[in-house]
């Protein structure tokens, strides 16, 4: 909507009358100038409620709003350029050092004549094009009268911080949101973009090159969005399309299988919000990315292959997010980032094994707005020398994490080096209205009773042990109220899944009238059970049958158990049990294509049967092979 955003617009002027210093004034009537286009802007705001109205029925009116949204946004990018510039000429004064040890330093008397001369010329190229832009807003200001359109009265907005963009793109509509699916011809089919699309997404295919070089009808100086979808890894975008698209507020290339960044992405200098989700070939970033200071947010979660991040990230003074989830690969994180006063949110935090080489968790108090929420990784754990470190994380406090990944890291073939993973496990600690609770690569022998503060999660809905090799036995994990998910994988020592996994302790009284009329509840949430690669297991017991136990459960997976000699009982009493898939578990898998035994018995009731990946067993049918061909077969099994 243009009352948006000339209302924003009115704002920026307004911050950009406050950025005249002692040395702008020098520069002949730039104070004038910008007062004046502040003047312009309200006279246009205060009829601009009636032009949108009239707008549908008058197509004179549509075209004057049209030509105010254009000047409006380079008018948005003159403001923006100037604050950019300014935000730069203040790092260069302040000497920002590259290790974060001193984060501004006081700068020479000859970068500050430098700096002096820069900012004259910068004020001077800034007063030449407010002057211009007010010519042609003056021209929209004296066409306006013509439409005698009626005034509104319009509150006094909010000043708004200098560092968000000027313009809320939340607020534009119409045919300024242009949404393509390109397969092939990508010409053809960029035709209908005009100087008027200001938000692009394009879905392109795996034949598809964009943009090509030859075509440059993309509106390059006003988008301000562009979301490209690909439906493949191999998707090809050219490199240019970076130092053409340099007015971008936001770029969102997630899933487009990119290698490397060129760059010339250190020029789109108003982006906002760069995403670069699920690239998993990405494997650095180029030091021109710290040159985006505008940057509020940066998304390289799930860049699988991502090594590093640049040195000169300490640059990126705005940015407030960082979500770097599933980036294994890194093995720190740059020092700068204790210059990051801005900094918010942060999803993972890597331990270094080098200290001095990288930004360190006894850092993270410098960053008095970084909030701990949501997701949460801490990968390297093991990494962890000193238990009094793990106070600056301070997990037991972060009350607003909901979803928690303890990562030990992989030891590889080493026998030794993790003889302090219980003792920092203890550590570790979380709130105990935590929802989630990953734990990997963990190799101390047991997991109960330390951590003594794992029985005590109880809203835990999702729970994964994963590669803790050296665990002898799965603790009491029926005892937790809320568990939904629970997936236990690569526990290659785990030999017997006991009474103790249900949390019974000792045998029951069965005359026990109490037990009688209020049978126990043994993981009375849990509707999908996991166990993979526990090639040691050979024995699953299931209780007895004064029990309720699992009532909810609704999917069960076996991969990588080959030793397993049987079947709980208790899948036999389990009226809610769904889906059952077993794979790479050879015993078992012969009771399901035996039919005949009495371990058949424990899982004929289940409807969904899947064996090695493929389905045998659909909605109660048993689809069986004739000849090669697959035919549905009977609900019932053969005697």
């Amino acid at each position: 909507m243009a009352e948006a955003l000339v209302s924003i617009l009115i704002e920026g002027a307004f911050i950009t009358s406050q950025q005249l210093d002692e040395e702008v004034r020098l520069v002949k009537d730039v104070d004038k100038h910008v007062i004046q286009l502040k003047n312009n802007l309200e006279a246009i705001q205060v009829v601009l409620e009636d032009a949108e109205r009239r707008q549908l029925a008058d197509l004179n009116v549509r075209n004057w709003l049209d030509k105010l949204k254009t000047t409006s946004f380079d008018m948005d990018n003159l403001l923006d350029k100037w604050s950019t510039a300014i935000l730069k000429l203040n790092m260069e004064e302040r000497n920002v050092p590259s290790f974060g040890e001193v984060c501004f330093s006081i700068p020479s008397p000859v970068l500050c004549f430098t700096s002096k001369f820069k900012r004259i010329t910068l004020h001077r190229d800034i007063a030449r094009k407010i002057k211009d832009l007010n010519k042609r807003l003056e021209r929209i200001v004296v066409e306006k009268d013509r439409f005698r359109l009626n005034t509104t009265v319009v509150q006094e907005a909010v000043l708004r911080p200098k560092t968000t963009s000027f313009i809320n793109e939340a607020e534009i509509y119409g045919h300024e949101c242009v949404a393509i699916e390109v397969l092939d011809d990508v010409e053809e089919k960029l035709k209908p973009v005009d100087d008027k699309a200001r938000h692009l997404t394009l879905v392109v295919g795996s034949d598809a090159r964009f943009p090509i070089p030859e075509y440059s009808k993309l509106n390059e100086k006003n988008l301000r969005t562009l979301f490209i979808v690909s439906n493949t890894n191999n998707c090809i975008i050219d490199t240019s399309l970076f130092s053409r698209l340099t007015c971008l507020r936001t770029l969102i290339l997630s899933k487009c299988g990119i290698q490397r960044l060129p760059k010339s992405i250190g020029k789109l200098i108003h982006l906002r919000y760069l995403n670069l989700e699920s690239n998993p070939n990405l494997m650095e970033l180029p030091n021109a990315i710290c040159g985006l200071c505008n940057l509020q947010t940066l998304n390289l979660d799930y860049c699988t292959a991502l090594s590093r991040l640049p040195d000169g990230m300490f640059k990126l003074v705005n940015l407030k997010h960082l979500y770097i989830k599933s980036c294994y690969m890194l093995e720190g994180l740059p020092r700068g980032i204790v210059c990051l006063v801005s900094l918010e949110r942060l999803n993972m935090l890597v331990i270094p094994k080098d200290k001095g080489s990288y930004f360190d968790i006894g850092d993270l108090k410098k960053l008095d707005n970084l909030q701990l929420r949501g997701s949460l990784h801490i990968k390297e754990c093991r990494n962890i020398k000193n238990v009094d470190e793990i106070e600056q994380i301070n997990l037991k406090n972060s009350k607003d994490i909901v979803s928690l990944s303890l990562d030990f890291g992989w030891l590889g073939k080493l026998e030794t080096g993790f003889e302090d993973d219980i003792t920092i496990l203890e550590a570790l600690e979380p709130h105990q209205n935590l929802l989630e609770l990953i734990i990997s690569n963990y190799m101390g022998p047991n997991l109960y009773p330390s951590p003594n503060w794992m029985m005590l999660l109880i809203h835990l809905r999702k729970l994964a042990l994963l590669f803790c090799e050296n665990c002898e036995s799965i603790p009491s994990f029926g005892r937790l109220p809320s568990l939904e998910v629970l997936q236990l994988a690569g526990l290659k020592n785990v030999k017997n899944v006991g009474l103790e996994f249900l949390g019974i302790t000792e045998k029951r009284d069965e005359d026990d009238d109490a037990t009688l009329n209020n049978p126990v509840i043994v993981f009375p949430k849990l509707k999908r059970l996991v166990f993979i690669n526990m090639e040691q297991l050979e024995k699953w017991e299931g209780g007895d049958t004064s029990l309720v136990i699992m009532p909810c459960l609704k999917r069960l997976e076996l991969e990588g158990c080959p030793r397993l000699l049987a079947l709980p009982d208790l899948l036999q009493a389990t009226t809610s049990l769904k889906y059952l898939s077993i794979s790479k578990s050879e015993i078992v898998e012969g009771y399901c294509q035996r039919r005949t035994d009495t371990e058949w018995d424990k899982i004929s009731n289940i409807p969904n049967i899947t064996l090695n990946d493929k389905i045998v067993r659909k909605d109660g049918i048993w689809i069986q092979e004739d000849n090669n061909n697959d035919v549905i077969g009977t609900s019932s099994s053969p005697k």
